[in-house]
């Protein structure tokens, strides 16, 4: 029996969807889901096709996406205009030629600005780890994970750290709103998804058009618009984006493979010694545990895909979590393994020109904090069962990861 709208958004679902993407895809690969309205794909090779194959299956998705979510609900009227209009100019919903050209400009200048806060990173995470490593107990998740991005999205826009925690707060509320949630039937928090989305986007344009902050990476966007390269919605949309993308994955794969990390002593010990190369593990993090689990397209025209016909205007789920564990492309997909000699083939960034823009800066941080907290980890234990977020099928994270001292350590107070 396939399961409904009801256990995917279930407690059980958030804190293990994978039985529940299984059961879809003893289906096939590709399988029509009322309840979500759209097509669900769960096999390597067809998100694989769904994501690259911009001619078929179009990025333009965020009013079909939304308004799959909240029947009866349209987009243009949930939203002041020009923030429906940032939405949908940002490159993440363009498909080329337009979104090639935001793509580029947003590419060089964060290339530019990741070399400049690099050190910094580092040497923040590892003030951060050396100071949780004299506590008796700490939640690794909110003190530690989630604080990196905020830390580097400081560094990237210049704002303070205050501000940077104000900002990552909105976007864990708002971000339901871009995904199936329970909290989407409740009008309360919907409305609350929509203010933060709001005041997100006011206060990106406060800082991009009429502050004196400068970084290279704000120099850069606003040389965009000045040129006429970019329209002033397409920079607030490719700052928002970039801002939001960042902060609401990075923290999630740093928790979910130090959690993992800890449920593997073994594994745990390989990275501990070094006999495994950092990035190989970063790759087996991101294809076991897929903080980004669901990425959306839409069909262009009648096409079909895994022997389904499939309509134009047809919503497509590319399940990057069922994908990454696909049998026929991984061997043992359900074990953890940082030796894994087949993990690079993950899609946890993405495919095709959509590929995560971010990749490069979401390693940097992993490194950073890998780096920092794994020679620490023999310090801790693991206090209890950690708590899964009930927050979008598209995300998936954790709330809590709390950690006693070990009683072997001699360092904890």
């Amino acid at each position: 029996m396939i399961p409904d709208l009801a256990p995917l958004l279930s407690p059980e679902f958030f804190a293990d969807p994978y039985p529940t993407y299984y059961a879809y895809r003893a289906r096939g690969p590709v399988v029509w889901v009322e309840e979500l309205r759209g097509w669900l794909v769960t096999d390597l090779e067809g998100c694989r096709q769904v994501l690259s194959d911009y001619q078929r299956f179009s990025s333009a998705r965020a009013k079909p996406m939304i308004e799959a979510m909240l029947p009866g609900h349209r987009f243009e009227r949930l939203l002041p205009r020009i923030v429906c209009d940032a939405i949908e100019q940002d490159f993440l919903f363009l498909d080329p030629p337009q979104h090639s050209v935001v793509r580029r400009g947003l590419a060089i200048a964060l290339r530019n600005a990741m070399v400049g806060i690099e050190s910094a990173l580092a040497r923040i995470t590892e003030g951060l780890a050396r100071e949780l490593e004299t506590r008796s107990r700490c939640d690794l998740e909110g003190e530690f994970c989630a604080r990196i991005p905020a830390i580097t999205m400081g560094l990237l826009y210049g704002i303070s750290p205050e501000q940077a925690s104000q900002w990552q707060q909105w976007t864990f509320e708002a971000g339901p709103l871009f995904g199936g949630s329970p909290a989407l039937a409740d009008d309360s928090r919907r409305a609350t998804m929509l203010a933060r989305v709001l005041e997100l986007n006011e206060s990106m344009s406060e800082l991009l058009f009429l502050s004196q902050t400068e970084t290279p990476l704000l120099v850069h966007l606003r040389e965009l618009v000045k040129t006429k390269v970019w329209t002033p919605e397409e920079a607030l949309g490719a700052a928002v984006q970039l801002y939001t993308a960042g902060v609401l994955t990075t923290g999630d794969a740093l928790a979910l493979g130090l959690w993992t990390l800890l449920a593997n002593p073994l594994q745990l010990a390989s990275v501990e010694l070094g006999a495994v190369e950092l990035d190989q593990v970063i790759d087996e993090i991101l294809r076991f545990t897929s903080p980004t689990q669901i990425m959306h397209r839409v069909v262009r025209a009648d096409t079909e895909l895994g022997g389904c016909a499939l309509r134009s205007g047809d919503l497509m789920y590319a399940v990057i979590a069922a994908a990454n564990r696909d049998p026929r492309a991984f061997s043992r997909p359900d074990v953890f393994d940082v030796m894994r000699a087949d993990a690079t083939k993950h899609i946890g960034f993405g495919v095709g020109v959509h590929r995560c823009i971010g990749a490069g800066l979401g390693r940097l941080e992993l490194r950073a904090g890998l780096t920092a907290i794994i020679p620490r980890l023999r310090h801790w234990a693991v206090a209890g069962s950690p708590k899964y977020r009930d927050f979008s099928i598209c995300f998936r994270g954790l709330d809590t990861l709390p950690l006693v001292a070990s009683p072997k350590s001699s360092t904890a107070a």
